[in-house]
């Protein structure tokens, strides 16, 4: 039998293993594949309060802290995923995380806008977000 066609995905926040939006995608992804904890460059900002959710400027000049998620094309989770991200103002782009050493390519969702939050210094909202 044929392997699932997957894209990987670098999540920085509600779509992290763990956490909201992961628990309803989850249906999608194949776990066994998960990366944690990369490192990509960009700026992350708090939106909606303290703990809200976070917004990446992938154009920054710092770090963001997340996972390498790979999502089944074929999922309508994936596809719930693009309709919310595309219309909640992001783009999705490829990027390099560091340290990797495959030749898959790896998208993320770039934030359109200017976000309208606090910095989030440390790059890990999953951090930031749970220590207030």
């Amino acid at each position: 039998m044929a392997e699932r066609p997957t894209v990987a995905m670098f999540v920085y926040g509600t779509l992290r293993p763990g956490h909201g939006n992961y628990r309803w995608a989850a249906r999608g992804v194949d776990e066994s594949r998960t990366v944690r904890d990369v490192r990509i460059g960009g700026d992350l900002y708090f939106v909606h309060g303290s703990g809200g959710y976070p917004v990446a400027k992938l154009d920054g000049e710092g770090e963001i802290v997340g996972d390498v998620v790979f999502f089944y094309e074929d999922s309508p989770e994936y596809h719930d995923v693009y309709r919310m991200e595309d219309g909640a103002g992001y783009d999705l782009i490829q990027v390099v995380p560091e340290d990797w050493d495959s030749d898959v390519p790896v998208y993320a969702w770039h934030y359109r806008g200017e976000p309208r939050g606090k910095q989030i210094r440390s790059g890990d909202w999953a951090a930031e977000a749970y220590a207030r």
